[in-house]
């Protein structure tokens, strides 16, 4: 049985708490709900927080059967982005941190996110403008 996405998660994140906002079943009918394109061979998803309400990092860890397929799905997310437009396309970029390729857009231009595959997992990091330039800590505190 492989590990609980929500496992993935640490307890503090920049010296922040971790606030389970959904986990399993209930978080992949969220993600399903709240995108266009379809979201298919999730095994299991936590949507989490860290930090204040008004301007929490939200971070959404999704487990897939295989790597392979992580990396698909990871591919067919930034496809989506860049098929919906506007400041998803727009602002979609990759960068290289060792080794990993990632995504990085800002659909309103202030908020930045960041998507990668590791292994059959997918991270997906909505960071605040208070936060820029954190997320190679915060990348960092993931892998722990």
């Amino acid at each position: 049985m492989p590990k609980k996405a929500v496992t993935l998660a640490p307890e503090e994140l920049l010296g922040m708490k971790k606030t389970i906002l959904l986990e399993g079943e209930a978080a992949i009918e969220d993600v399903k709900r709240k995108h266009i394109g379809r979201i298919e061979n999730a095994q299991d998803i936590a949507i989490v927080n860290y930090g204040h309400s008004s301007h929490p990092i939200l971070l959404w860890v999704t487990l897939y059967p295989n790597k392979k397929i992580a990396q698909e799905e990871n591919e067919k997310m930034a496809k989506a982005m860049v098929k919906y437009g506007g400041g998803w396309d727009k602002n979609l970029t990759t960068l290289t941190i060792k080794k990993k390729k990632i995504y990085r857009t800002s659909p309103d231009g202030y908020e930045e996110h960041y998507f990668w595959a590791e292994g059959n997992w997918l991270f997906y990091v909505k960071i605040p403008q208070i936060f820029q330039g954190k997320f190679v800590e915060i990348m960092q505190e993931l892998k722990r």
